[in-house]
């Protein structure tokens, strides 16, 4: 990144904060809708979600048979379908209210990032969208053109996110104690407890709780 004069920086998880879903399920639901998913890709994401929600395994390994479906798929074929389910669905579950903070911390000067769990195919056509700035997510292998169906370093999920701004606001001159950050889940309360600036944006049950005793802020967003 070059040297900016931005004051400070604003992190927004993606699924069910800026989007009104998760994009992995609207993913599913456009692939499953158009039959496009083979019956090898409908497999590794039912054991990939019954396997996480069971607990049987971590979120990362959960993530990794995620990351599988994509091998030896060619880039360039991913983005194409991407922008395609992006333009037909994705784009219209972007929350009028998340388009408005990010434009609120623009004109306040402020770096706006995208801190997600979701893939960089899906975050780079959202950044692209909304004119954000950086992008922090999960990142799929390549190999020239090709995926190789695994990850590239780890999934950006519960403490990853943490690590992951951290790191990157001390290599881009940015303080965590200054910066805002957007989450909905409980996962993230790493991250919301070391910003300045916590928001919680119609949050699951636990993270309620837990904003109401750490008196974060909680939004409703349409």
């Amino acid at each position: 990144m070059q040297k900016t004069n931005k004051k400070y920086v604003a992190f927004f998880d993606l699924d069910h904060t800026i989007l009104g879903a998760s994009s992995g399920f609207l993913m599913w639901k456009y692939n499953t809708t158009h039959n496009v998913s083979s019956l090898k890709h409908k497999f590794y994401m039912l054991a990939a979600a019954l396997l996480g929600k069971s607990r049987l395994v971590s979120q990362h390994t959960s993530m990794r048979i995620v990351a599988a479906m994509w091998k030896n798929v060619l880039k360039e074929e991913d983005d194409i379908y991407t922008d395609r389910v992006f333009n037909e669905l994705i784009s219209k579950y972007i929350r009028s209210d998340a388009v408005e903070e990010i434009e609120f911390h623009r004109d306040s000067g402020a770096f706006v990032a995208l801190l997600s769990a979701s893939v960089s195919s899906i975050c780079g056509r959202v950044k692209k969208h909304l004119d954000i700035d950086e992008v922090l997510c999960t990142e799929l292998e390549l190999d020239g053109e090709k995926y190789t169906g695994r990850l590239k370093g780890r999934y950006c999920w519960g403490r990853e996110k943490l690590y992951r701004a951290s790191a990157w606001c001390k290599q881009n001159g940015f303080s965590l104690e200054d910066a805002w950050y957007y989450g909905d889940a409980i996962e993230d309360r790493h991250i919301l407890a070391a910003t300045g600036h916590p928001n919680c944006v119609c949050p699951d049950r636990k993270l309620e709780k837990l904003a109401l005793k750490k008196n974060w802020k909680i939004l409703i967003w349409r």
